[in-house]
């Protein structure tokens, strides 16, 4: 997305109102919500967007199977 001039953020926060997620996007409620994610063009004059952070090396986050 970024490549394309698009932001995003996880937003972990979802987790806690599963019922307001499902309000709007009704489907399946075996389904769990665990994150979801926003997108859009980011206003770089507001400095919470300014805020950078650092990133674990891949190998240390992630275990591949198979």
């Amino acid at each position: 997305m970024a490549s394309r001039g698009i932001g995003s953020c996880a937003q972990g926060s979802m987790r806690s109102y599963p019922d307001l997620v499902r309000q709007e996007f009704p489907g399946n409620d075996s389904i769990h919500i665990l994150v979801g994610l926003s997108f859009g063009y980011e206003d770089p004059q507001i400095p919470a967007n300014n805020t950078k952070t650092t990133r674990e090396p891949l190998e240390e986050s992630v275990t591949f199977m198979g």
